[in-house]
């Protein structure tokens, strides 16, 4: 654990955010995961990046971290479908829910 929590801190530091929520998470700070992500899509939002692939990395993220099917839909939508991981995560989702078609459907 501790070695995710270092990890965390320096990719902070640097500001590469995606990486330094799966920090959180892997650590099982998952509330602190969470909170890191909404408070950088709360800055996305108000320096107006919504439609960045980077903000839309950011909803899969927390959508990781919330195990949160709609965060994917989300990154879809707002990415006016270019977000290539937002549609594999959304894949990945229906085939363990053993939703096959949905699955194929995202592919």
């Amino acid at each position: 654990m501790g070695m995710f929590m270092s990890a965390y801190e320096l990719l902070s530091d640097i500001e590469l955010d995606e990486e330094a929520i799966k920090c959180l998470a892997l650590s099982n700070r998952p509330t602190d995961a969470i909170n890191r992500a909404n408070d950088c899509l709360q800055r996305f939002e108000k320096e107006g990046k919504t439609e960045t692939l980077s903000y839309a990395n950011l909803l899969c993220t927390l959508g990781d971290v919330k195990r949160d099917i709609s965060l994917y839909t989300k990154a879809w939508e707002v990415s006016k479908n270019r977000c290539a991981r937002a549609m594999r995560s959304l894949a990945r989702q229906h085939y363990f829910r053993q939703e096959f078609e949905e699955s194929i459907a995202c592919f």
